[in-house]
């Protein structure tokens, strides 16, 4: 019997990239793809996101006027931390779809794709 594997992949890569396609070689592997999902142009969809990158990349500006607007930096991360739940969970449900399909005998992560594997424990 061939061991199967779920592959997960990260945000830089996908179905057909190095790690899948050396998993295919001695398994059975599915890798969905979340690239549509993981895309810098879905990311900037997204409003939680698109506000903690603006306000991220206006910091050092407004610290060069005031030191004390520093804190803009956290509201930046409060912000990345309300909108990555919302791509990681639309993630996560294309990855238990394929679990009660295919019902894998091991589930491989990589980089968000870690990420994904661990939220759906």
């Amino acid at each position: 019997k061939t061991l199967k594997v779920l592959f997960i992949h990260g945000l830089e890569s996908g179905p057909g990239g190095n790690k899948h396609r050396m998993l295919e070689a001695r398994y059975d592997v599915r890798c969905p793809s979340m690239l549509h999902l993981c895309s810098k142009k879905n990311w900037l969809k997204n409003t939680y996101l698109r506000l903690s990158l603006g306000t991220l990349l206006a910091t050092p500006i407004l610290a060069y006027f005031n030191p004390y607007l520093v804190s803009t930096a956290l509201v930046s991360l409060l912000l990345y931390r309300n909108g990555l739940p919302d791509i990681r969970n639309s993630c996560v449900k294309i990855q238990e779809e394929v679990i009660r399909e295919y019902r894998p005998d091991v589930v491989i992560g990589s980089s968000f794709g870690d990420a994904v594997a661990v939220e759906m424990i």
